[in-house]
Formats: C-alpha cells, structure tokens, sequence
C-alpha cells in the first residue's frame, strides 16, 4: 500500500485514457509518472519525474516502454545534460545580434514574447476552469451535458463523469439559425475585436525583451525570413524553420504523439464520455 496523502488520478476523453501518480523512488528521492492508459502500438509508455526529496530539484526524466514482462527506457535526460546540449545546440546555430541591429529590428518584425503567451495561458486557465462550471449547469438543463460530481472529503477521494452530446448540441445549433443574423452581427464586436487586443498582450519589442525570454519574430515585410531570438546576456537570433525543424524531431523521436488524443475520432463521435478521478491530497 502506498501513502494516501499520495495523489492517484486517471482521466478520460472517449476512448483516450491518461493516469497520473506520486511516488518514490527511494528515501532520497520522489517521482511523478504519467502516460496514457494504452497506446496504439499496445507498448505501454509513461514519463516519469524523478525529484530530490530536500531540494525539490529535478534530477531525471525518463519515457518508459513496458510490453508483457519486458521494460526498458526509451529516452532518458537530465536537466545539467539538456541544458548543456541545448546551449551548445543554440551556439552552434544562432548568429549574435549588435545592438545597433537589434533597434532596428523593432521596425521589421513583429515580436511574439514565449514568457507573455504563457502568461496569457495561465491567465486564461483560470478562467476558462471557471467559466466551464459557470455553463455546466445551463448545458445540463438543454440536454447536451450531463455531470455528476461526488467528493468524499474523508476518503480523499474525488470522482466527476459525464457526457457531451454532440449530435444534440448540432440540433440546438439549427433551432437557433432564426437567430443567425443577430449572433453574425454580434460577435465580430464581442470576440474578433477583442482577439487584437489579446494578441497584443503577447508583443513586445525585441529591444525590450526580458533575460531569458524567447521571441518570435515576424517579418513586416515581404522577402524576410521568420526568426527566434533569445535574450541571455547577449541576443541569439536562429533561423524560425530550422528551430521548427528541430522540435518537430524531437516530438517524432521522444514519441509525444501517443500521448495526444485522437481529435478525428472524438468529433466522430455523437455522445463523448468524460471522467476524472483523484485520490490523495489534491487540495491544500
């Protein structure tokens, strides 16, 4: 048995399956694992965390495949080898940037911030979390959601299931075409003039970036190339598609897409289940 404070939990969406647990390793050291419920090769795969107990400091991540009685690591990194091969990487394929170059640099490309965009993103986490439990109840009442919650304080224990109805959520959508003209008239001043607004929160200028941020850069014009810049003590600019070029190797060989569900097959389906349950301290 392991420790209850331990948190435990599983997630569904349709037929995609994901599980998530605490656990430790040895006296000295903690881990998280996480992976999908089953995979389409049928090779079992989940990523694990491993931490210092003292420092909380990451020492190792590693994917593990199991298949039958057979286990073993597809890839394993750790952080002072990621952060050396990663350094020597953008050194090998960055130029550095004067800063004569880089003021001019603010009139020729649009700067997309990395730090601003996750910003942005945990701002709108929250709110879209709060949002979701604000809308459950008046899509229950129309019949295209159903929700169950049932928390046990005591046990620790957390369960929520339901359903999304999509072939009655396209039959509301038609009851509503009366109304196309309003909504048409509506939205474009409600959200396509709030979606400028919200992608300015993630611009900046490439002579204000911040120490470690990483930007995109945009060009103005035609015939100019897409950019990443980094800004450590000095600015590295790399070409955008060789840096695309990399992580999309990366994703390929660190095998991440069987940890994504398959959109296709969801929006196949005309009811999708959902469920989540967590055992363990999931609240403070």
């Amino acid at each position: 048995m392991g420790d209850e404070s331990q948190i435990r939990a599983t997630v569904s969406i349709g037929d995609s399956g994901y599980f998530f647990r605490e656990g430790t390793s040895d006296g000295a050291k903690s881990a998280v694992y996480f992976g999908p419920t089953h995979c389409s090769d049928g090779i079992h795969r989940h990523i694990t965390a491993v931490f210092d107990v003292e420092s909380e400091d990451l020492n190792d991540v590693h994917l593990t495949g199991v298949k039958g009685k057979e286990r073993w690591k597809k890839w394993s990194l750790q952080p002072n080898q990621i952060r050396s091969d990663i350094t020597k990487w953008i050194r090998d394929n960055s130029i550095l940037v004067d800063k004569p170059s880089i003021k001019r640099m603010d009139s020729d490309y649009y700067c997309v911030s990395a730090w601003r965009v996750y910003a942005g993103y945990r701002l709108l986490e929250g709110f879209i979390s709060a949002i979701f439990w604000v809308i459950s109840k008046p899509l229950a009442a129309m019949g295209i959601m159903t929700l169950v919650v049932d928390e046990d304080r005591e046990r620790k224990r957390l369960k929520v299931a339901g359903r999304i109805d999509t072939n009655h959520m396209v039959d509301l959508l038609r009851k509503f075409r009366p109304f196309k003209g309003a909504i048409e008239a509506i939205l474009p001043t409600i959200v396509l003039k709030m979606m400028p607004r919200v992608a300015r929160l993630s611009l900046t200028h490439v002579s204000k970036m911040s120490d470690g941020d990483a930007c995109l850069l945009i060009p103005k014009r035609e015939g100019m190339r897409p950019a990443v810049m980094l800004k450590a003590e000095q600015y590295f600019q790399l070409d955008a598609a060789k840096v695309f070029e990399k992580a999309t190797s990366l994703y390929e060989r660190m095998e991440l897409v069987e940890f994504l569900p398959d959109s296709a097959k969801l929006t196949s389906i005309g009811s999708v289940p959902f469920a989540f349950e967590a055992k363990g301290d999931w609240k403070e």
